[in-house]
């Protein structure tokens, strides 16, 4: 089975599930959604660096969080769209907002943030 999330990382960097933690991780459930808005219209546009900079801020920001699978398909996509291979962009990215939506409702489940 895949390991959608690292357990240790998140818990590392909530230290503590603290009330400024909590705000920050649903700040980040309201800007990677807008993050994928932006990607999705980039790749409409084929605008290949703006793609491959919103992958890369995804990529980071939930790699932070714990979130590996996302983390290394925002690499993916971060790499071909670098390459310019733009058409292997959108099967990826669907998945890759499958992997954040899941990691996401897993954590505020087990965390019950």
């Amino acid at each position: 089975m895949e390991i959608l999330i690292d357990w240790d990382q998140l818990d590392m960097i909530a230290d503590g599930y603290t009330e400024d933690f909590v705000e920050i991780y649903r700040e980040l459930g309201k800007e990677i959604p807008s993050l994928f808005a932006e990607l999705h219209q980039a790749l409409a546009d084929g605008k290949k660096d703006i793609v491959a900079r919103a992958a890369h801020t995804i990529k980071g920001s939930t790699s932070n969080f714990g979130m590996l699978t996302l983390g290394e398909l925002m690499k993916i996509i971060e790499l071909h769209a670098l390459e310019g291979n733009l058409p292997s962009v959108p099967h990826l990215l669907q998945e890759a907002l499958v992997c954040f939506e899941e990691s996401d409702r897993i954590i505020r489940s087990q965390r019950k943030l």
